[in-house]
């Protein structure tokens, strides 16, 4: 884009950059021309920022896809070593407490999504559904949060082995991927999303507390 062309652009949005604007400007072209047909350029000059700017607050353009949750995701690694070390903290965790501990700060950060996170789900779920970059940053943040999960794990329940911590991690955030997508889809009657990520995910702290 040309400094003529920024500038002219810049005239429909306000001058001050922001992260919300270019989200936005994001939704907006994805939902009309297709996540695939848009590009970087395409929504800075939208927002009626530089190009420059985008690359501010975003690595690739798939990283605006997972605006609405990262918030949450970044949440969880933190709040997990803050609940392990005030588990361990009291002596010795028993079969199962780590497992009640997971579940329960899971559930608490799941009780916190919003409108906003539901608008921004279902909207870029149904225009980059079958994208390959949703795919991929997907895998990656899953993988991040197994790896969180399964930390957790080897310090609050010394008694599951290495593959087990590893097998019960993966299975919560599948359980949990799956109840986000089944959410998004109900739609009005889905009622919240902390339930059915409980529903989906109990099963399996149910079986890996058993003794």
């Amino acid at each position: 884009m040309t400094e003529h062309e920024e500038r002219v652009a810049r005239r429909g949005r306000p001058s001050a950059s922001s992260r919300e604007t270019l989200e936005e400007a994001a939704l907006e072209l994805f939902l009309e021309q297709g996540y695939e047909q848009t590009s970087a350029s395409d929504i800075a000059r939208r927002a009626g920022v530089a190009r420059s700017s985008f690359f501010n607050y975003f690595t690739a353009k798939a990283d605006v896809l997972w605006v609405g949750l990262d918030p949450l995701l970044a949440e969880v690694p933190p709040r997990l070593e803050a609940a392990a070390t005030e588990l361990v903290a009291g002596g010795a965790p028993k079969r199962g407490d780590g497992l009640a501990t997971l579940r329960k700060v899971l559930l608490e950060i799941a009780d916190t999504v919003q409108p906003e996170t539901v608008r921004w789900a279902g909207s870029l779920r149904s225009v980059a559904g079958t994208s390959a970059d949703l795919a991929a940053t997907g895998t990656k943040r899953a993988l991040a949060q197994q790896s969180a999960l399964t930390d957790f794990l080897a310090r609050a329940e010394p008694g599951l082995g290495r593959l087990q911590r590893t097998v019960c991690a993966g299975s919560i955030i599948s359980a949990t991927i799956a109840a986000t997508v089944f959410w998004i889809e109900e739609g009005p009657t889905r009622g919240s999303f902390s339930s059915v990520v409980d529903e989906a995910s109990a099963p399996i702290f149910l079986a890996y507390s058993a003794e």
